[in-house]
């Protein structure tokens, strides 16, 4: 294996030193489309600990590589890195998708880049030292963040940082959340034998994290006098499915389990989803505790509906603020102290930061980065509490815009209705065995987003028999459906929309860019990344967006088209399949902005976006906060907002007011409903100089 990497390392080396000579032999090119101005500087934001004075922007580029980027907590990572990078320093981020060799192959693609510093989240801990050996001989300073190196790593070089929390602080949190609870509920010793059976969702085996959080969390409990018994361990990888399949397996097992602690969030909703299946935390008030860690937003959710018991604070903001700012102040050349960087430096090396155990009582203190909400119509007066609750179903959890619908659902509930919010796993078996269960618990009213828009018959066949009112969101269902009943409405916005929109915003920057006809023959040449076959967004939005280019006056071919079931790994993989076998690709288009990103990476990939200023147009749809950092770094030319905020709050709303047995109104949900069935919420089309009406 390593003699493979020396090999590639060498190639490349080749290829840039034959570039050189090529440049220095011919006369200049023709310059390739500009890519969109950077933004202006962003006003001062919160602090946390002081910020340094200089902050001055520079030709300065960081290379940032993230384990994976559909996990929940480095997602937050992630967000609080691209932002702290604004008016400072260049942000090349990548996704190494769990997979050490593509992380070692983007190391050396930042080294060929000659990036002025690199920040990596180790797949594999044990990798470091490959990364930083490789770091050293190019002279690249390097910061690791939330995966610790060994510490023999770590001695290697005076240019190594390391940015994180410390796991046992952790698991001694967690655990004393479930002491306390416990020596406060004695009724919680189901089987009076003054011990403690628990059951263990652990994380990646042989992660720091992992080992230290299950071993110290045990320690604190046992520390309180508790005497406790592992009935059961398994490792969910961090991951909320698995998390909820290894928590059914333990249900199926074993009758005797009093507690269960998960060493992240993602795993313990998992675990709580899996408990509501088998009857907990439903109208017989059955409860389980359970406790993670990392207090991201879903969790802080399911604090707020009494499903978790507790969490422990893993403060993405400031680990990101400080990996940013380490790699800031390296780039410029300069050594790393307390006031330049805004953090404590223990040991010339690492920079902790603290952990916090979050319970309902000091909620307040777990902030989470939701998007401020938009005003609509004016909320109606009364929001009277109603004594039951909302079944909502989720056709995914981990879909990027959808979480941000079921936090706006979380965040609007509040003081109105319980929500009992599950994810349907893009089965569309398991959606249907969700509403039975809703239906056989008595809620007062579901909002599904089908999984299957043909299918949503099937359910609201289910709802009208059983005479609960019903909201579908975000995927329509047929109109012979929506005409069933009087008690069916449906949230969401018209697909149609969109792809003109995003069509538009294409169209106009070719129209602007006439170098962009790379083989000048009067055509735009086009790739087309689909939603999933048969989707009404997928079809319309592809079927729109490329009416709208026609309608300027602009021809089109179609170079290529494939479907990446909106997400943004699949988008990256079948881009760079385009990018194999087509060289006269002049535009992407997505019909999300998951994809999108996923086409960028691909694109960085094979040159574009870095320091010679190759550019290709990549538009989507959605507006996500990853989209909107895009935008502000020039590699996404533009996006159209779904407005998730209003499109959350609207679905919550007319739920609520059937749940009280009203009929809905423009007056008392706030929002205009159309053809007494349908709220629609309008798209907006998003570039940089009008970003700031989607943040």
């Amino acid at each position: 294996m390593k003699k493979s990497y020396r090999a590639v390392s060498f190639v490349v080396a080749l290829v840039v030193i034959a570039s050189m000579l090529l440049v220095a032999c011919q006369p200049a090119p023709t310059a390739a489309p500009a890519a969109p101005a950077a933004p202006a500087a962003p006003a001062a934001e919160e602090a946390a600990p002081a910020a340094p004075a200089a902050a001055a922007p520079a030709d300065l580029s960081a290379g940032v590589a993230v384990y994976k980027f559909d996990d929940t907590f480095m997602t937050a990572v992630r967000n609080s890195i691209t932002k702290e990078a604004e008016g400072k320093i260049k942000v090349e981020m990548v996704d190494s998708q769990n997979a050490q060799a593509t992380q070692n192959d983007q190391v050396d693609l930042f080294i060929s880049k000659k990036v002025s510093a690199m920040a990596i989240n180790p797949v594999d801990r044990t990798a470091a030292g490959v990364i930083l050996d490789k770091a050293k001989t190019a002279g690249i300073p390097i910061v690791f963040f939330n995966r610790e190196p060994l510490p023999e790593d770590m001695a290697k070089w005076d240019k190594v940082y390391y940015v994180g929390a410390v796991a046992k602080q952790s698991g001694e949190m967690e655990g004393k959340l479930l002491a306390e609870w416990w020596q406060a509920h004695p009724e919680a010793d189901l089987n009076k034998d003054n011990v403690m059976q628990y059951v263990m969702l652990k994380g990646e085996p042989g992660h720091q994290d992992a080992e230290l959080r299950t071993e110290w969390s045990i320690k604190a409990i046992e520390a309180a006098g508790i005497k406790v018994e592992k009935v059961a361990e398994d490792t969910g990888m961090w991951d909320r499915v698995k998390g909820q399949e290894k928590m059914a397996a333990f249900i199926a097992a074993h009758s005797d389990i009093e507690a269960v602690l998960a060493n992240n969030d993602d795993m313990a909703l998992g675990a709580i989803e899996a408990l509501k299946a088998a009857g907990y935390f439903g109208a017989d008030k059955k409860f389980m505790p359970v406790v993670g860690v990392d207090a991201t937003a879903p969790a802080l959710a399911a604090l707020k509906d009494g499903t978790l018991l507790g969490t422990v604070l893993n403060d993405a903001v400031n680990q990101g603020k400080a990996t940013l700012m380490l790699a800031y102040v390296l780039a410029k050349g300069e050594t790393p102290t307390d006031a330049n960087i805004g953090y404590k430096i223990t040991d010339g090396k690492y920079v902790w930061v603290d952990y916090k155990p979050i319970t309902l009582d000091n909620i307040g203190e777990a902030t989470g980065e939701e998007p401020a909400a938009a005003p609509a119509a004016a909320a109606p007066a009364d929001a009277t509490p109603v004594d039951g609750t909302a079944g909502v179903a989720v056709y995914k959890f981990d879909d990027t815009f959808m979480t941000a619908v079921r936090n706006s659902i979380t965040k609007e509930a509040e003081g109105k209705i319980k929500v009992d919010m599950v994810d349907s796993q893009n089965a569309q078996a398991t959606q249907n065995d969700q509403v039975d269960l809703f239906v056989s618990k008595g809620v007062k009213v579901m909002a599904i987003n089908p999984v299957d828009r043909t299918a949503a018959g099937v359910i609201l066949d289910k709802a009208k028999t059983a005479g609960i009112p019903i909201v579908f969101f975000n995927r329509e269902p047929l109109p012979e459906d929506m005409a069933k009943w009087d008690k069916v409405y449906y949230v969401g916005a018209v697909a149609k929309q969109s792809g003109e929109m995003e069509g538009k915003l294409l169209a106009e920057w070719w129209q602007a860019h006439p170098e962009a006809d790379l083989n000048k023959d009067n055509v735009m040449q086009y790739v087309m990344l689909k939603g999933e076959p048969g989707h009404q967004d997928a079809e319309l939005r592809t079927e729109w967006s490329i009416k709208a280019i026609e309608a300027a006056g602009i021809k089109v071919e179609k170079v290529a088209e494939d479907t990446g079931m909106w997400d943004r790994v699949k988008g990256q993989e079948k881009m760079a399949a385009f990018i194999a076998a087509h060289s006269d690709i002049e535009a992407v288009l997505a019909n999300n902005d998951d994809m999108a990103l996923g086409a960028i990476e691909a694109l960085k990939a094979a040159g574009y976006f870095g320091a010679d200023k190759k550019f290709m147009p990549v538009v989507g749809v959605d507006a996500t906060a990853p989209a909107l950092a895009a935008l502000k770094d020039g590699t996404l030319l533009g996006t159209v907002l779904n407005d998730a905020v209003n499109q959350g709050k609207a679905t919550l709303m007319l739920a609520y007011v059937l749940a009280k047995g009203e009929t809905p109104t423009d007056a008392n949900i706030g929002y205009k409903i159309t053809d007494g069935k349908y709220v629609w919420v309008d798209y907006k089309p998003i570039t940089l100089d009008n970003i700031a009406d989607a943040e």
